[in-house]
């Protein structure tokens, strides 16, 4: 929210983290949008990936499309 409790920014997340993103209209002016998604991911918006820091994840099929590091 801005200064006067207006809305800037807004996701809303289907169930496997999918975002529907909601901006202002002053966000829109300013380009204001963020990279952060579900779980604290963020978003890769050249392939629509959400980065986990060590592995992909598809928030369209809810599935890690990396290996886990860890086994």
């Amino acid at each position: 929210t801005d200064q006067h409790g207006e809305m800037v920014w807004r996701a809303d997340y289907q169930a496997w983290g999918q975002a529907q993103v909601r901006l202002s209209e002053a966000a829109q002016r300013r380009k204001l949008d963020t990279a952060l998604r579900f779980q604290g991911q963020y978003l890769d918006v050249e392939t629509g990936l959400h980065y986990n820091r060590y592995r992909y994840y598809d928030p369209q099929v809810g599935r890690f499309v990396s290996a886990d590091p860890i086994g």
